[in-house]
Formats: C-alpha cells, structure tokens, sequence
C-alpha cells in the first residue's frame, strides 16, 4: 500500500511540475482549428507567424500543425494542400 501512495504522489509532483516548467507541447493546448489552404511559397515557418499566437514560440505551433495535420516531414507542404491551423 505504501509503494502505490509513493507512487501516486511522484506521479502528481511530476505532472505539476510538467505543467509549470513543462516543455513545447504544454505551452498551447488547441481547442479548435480553422483551415488554410497552402500557398506557393508557404512554410511553415512563415504560416506559424500568420497565425500562431503572438506569445507563443512558433516551433510549438509548428510542431501542434503537424501533429493535427499528420505531417511527417515539415518541409513536404504543397501548393493547393489544405491544412487545419489550430486556435485557441
């Protein structure tokens, strides 16, 4: 019984702890997404500073793009491909 309490209270310090000083993922959580169709020219480097949110760094809104649309590779977006971006 007292390894499990043990166990129990690590897990929650280290969520806490996760949560305050955590990495790039825990700085944004979307709630939503809107579409945005790629244009020639387009990265997106240049899509996160559109309309990542200004306080946020842009390789976390890059990395949250990527997750939402599948992408394995960053630098393999087309002309014509529709995205979803996502927002707050």
């Amino acid at each position: 019984m007292r390894v499990i309490t043990v166990a129990l209270v690590s897990v929650l310090v280290l969520s806490a702890i996760i949560s305050l000083y955590g990495g790039s993922t825990s700085a944004f959580h979307p709630s939503s997404y809107l579409t945005y169709e790629v244009e020639r020219g387009d990265t997106l480097w240049a899509i996160a500073g559109k309309f990542g949110p200004p306080h946020l760094d842009r390789r976390t809104y890059i990395y949250h793009v990527r997750k939402l649309n599948d992408l394995v590779d960053s630098a393999n977006i087309v002309p014509g491909q529709v995205l979803r971006l996502p927002m707050r």
